[in-house]
C-alpha cells in the first residue's frame, strides 16, 4: 500500500500539545490551534485568517481569533479540517 501524503487526508484529527501547568487543561483558542495545526506561521497570521472569516467552526464562520475550542470541535479552513482532539 502506498504511503499518503498528510495533505491528502481531508480531516486530521489533531492532538493539542500538553502544557505543564497543574490542574484541568487549558482550552485553546482558534488562532492558537491553526498555528498548532501549522495552518498559519504565527499568531499573526492566525488572527487574520480568522478575521477575514476563512475559519468555521463546527460548520459556521467565526471570525473571533480568541474563540475558546473545546475536544470534539471540527475547524476548517481553505479546504483543510481538522478535529480537536485533548
Amino acid at each position: 500500500m502506498p504511503a499518503q501524503s498528510p495533505m491528502a487526508k481531508a480531516s486530521v484529527p489533531v492532538t493539542v500539545p500538553e502544557r505543564k501547568a497543574k490542574g484541568p487543561k487549558e482550552p485553546i483558542t482558534l488562532a492558537q490551534f491553526l498555528k498548532v495545526v501549522q495552518v498559519a506561521d504565527t499568531g499573526g497570521h492566525a488572527k487574520a485568517l480568522v478575521r477575514e472569516g476563512r475559519a468555521t467552526v463546527n460548520g459556521e464562520v467565526d471570525d473571533r481569533p480568541g474563540r475558546k475550542l473545546a475536544e470534539g470541535d471540527i475547524v476548517a479552513v481553505d479546504g483543510k479540517t481538522f478535529t480537536v482532539d485533548r
